[in-house]
């Protein structure tokens, strides 16, 4: 994991809620430091993976810590949807000076209007096909402000957005983001095309805020460009992170072959936790999410041997997790039957580890699997060998 936690520029717990959680009697430090351990944090980048948070919360539900810093957090969110209306009238916009970056691709952001279907007057969702049919039903859209691939803010609405609308959604990116963002402005502020008949609304307020500020209603040319940097910078980080959980892995196959299962099992969770992100999106395309989950076939399967060498590490439960986790990855990678089938005998459940082999071995591409038919004909052997103890 990286030496120290990078944040990303424009990600900062705010001073409210850093003041909220305070009053809470919880420690800011603490709650970075809880995520520097966690999955989090990319191993090669040291940045915060909030996708993740979620997983954070839930497998730490049973802390008393984490249910102060989600109790606070949820203060805080509150007191953020309170300021949803907030009324901008008087608002020091030079007073974000400061947080312009200088380089414009260091601070990009990207305005988009993403439609999302139907809705009827109530708001409740309307299948498409249904749409002409409903009385009082329109298109829903998504407003979204990304940088970075992260959403600064994202609202949700009904029919096509007004320029106030517009505008007031703008104003809220920079000044009341998400929870955990902190306020500023972008260097450059691109806007999609789609809402370029609002320019003139927009520009009474975008043209008076401080340089080095630019915007632009997108054009071809200009999404061209911005899709050739965001191209580079995913695949950057795409090998970055690969590169990191590959070498991880390679220490713990390492630590494996000298049966130390300790630093096996600390490698190999290192591996995992550089590649789940690149597998659960596509942002490296689909090829490159297809290898990141084929990789993490083979860390998890990995890790389900650590799990079952002999010695203090040894938990054959979650040796099984890990191997079933293997299988969701990769259906035909055959190391994640024979693990299971393993974690299953250790368990002292040898039908279930019959049954997981059989399983493999219907699947045509490991139907010759010698790994696999080896370990089912010892199992049957081993069962017919108990059978005979009993009935002697």
């Amino acid at each position: 994991m990286a030496e120290r936690l990078l944040i990303p520029d424009d990600i900062d717990l705010d001073p409210s809620m850093l003041e909220t959680y305070r009053q809470a009697g919880i420690n800011p430090e603490d709650v970075m430091e809880m995520m520097k351990d966690s999955s989090i944090v990319d191993p090669a980048t040291g940045e915060i993976r909030f996708g993740e948070i979620l997983d954070l919360i839930m497998k730490n539900m049973d802390n008393p810590v984490m249910e102060n810093i989600v109790a606070a957090s949820q203060e805080g969110w509150n007191r953020r949807v309170d300021s949803f209306d907030v009324d901008f009238t008087g608002y020091d916009w030079s007073s974000l000076a400061s947080t312009i970056p200088q380089e414009p691709t260091e601070g990009w952001w990207v305005i988009a209007l993403e439609r999302c279907g139907f809705v009827d007057a109530q708001g409740e969702i309307v299948l498409d096909e249904d749409a002409s049919k409903i009385p009082g039903a329109q298109p829903s859209f998504f407003l979204n402000c990304n940088h970075k691939n992260l959403a600064r803010i994202t609202e949700e609405v009904h029919g096509l957005p007004n320029s106030q609308k517009v505008l007031r959604f703008i104003k809220r990116a920079m000044a009341t983001p998400v929870l955990g963002i902190r306020a500023g402005i972008p260097r450059f502020l691109q806007i999609t095309a789609k809402l370029s008949q609002h320019r003139e609304a927009l520009a009474g307020f975008l043209d008076t805020l401080p340089a080095p500020f630019e915007w632009a209603i997108e054009t071809p040319q200009l999404a061209s460009l911005i899709g050739d940097i965001v191209d580079q910078q995913i695949q950057s980080e795409y090998t970055k992170s690969m590169d990191a959980a590959e070498a991880a892995k390679v220490r713990g196959n390492h630590a494996f072959n000298v049966k130390d299962s300790k630093t096996a099992i600390e490698e190999y969770t290192k591996a995992i936790y550089g590649a789940q992100w690149q597998a659960a999106t596509l942002m490296a395309g689909v090829e490159g999410q297809k290898a990141a989950q084929r990789f993490l076939a083979v860390c998890y399967a990995n890790r389900a041997a650590a799990l079952l060498l002999p010695g203090d590490k040894l938990d054959a439960a979650q040796a099984l997790k890990d191997s079933q986790c293997a299988e969701s990855y990769d259906e035909d990678y055959a190391k994640s039957y024979y693990r299971q089938a393993k974690a299953h005998e250790a368990l002292g459940e040898v039908a279930q580890a019959q049954e997981t082999l059989r399983r493999a071995l219907g699947r045509p591409a490991l139907a010759t699997d010698r790994a696999l038919l080896g370990l089912l004909s010892e199992l049957d052997t081993q069962l017919e060998s108990s059978r005979k103890k009993v009935k002697d």
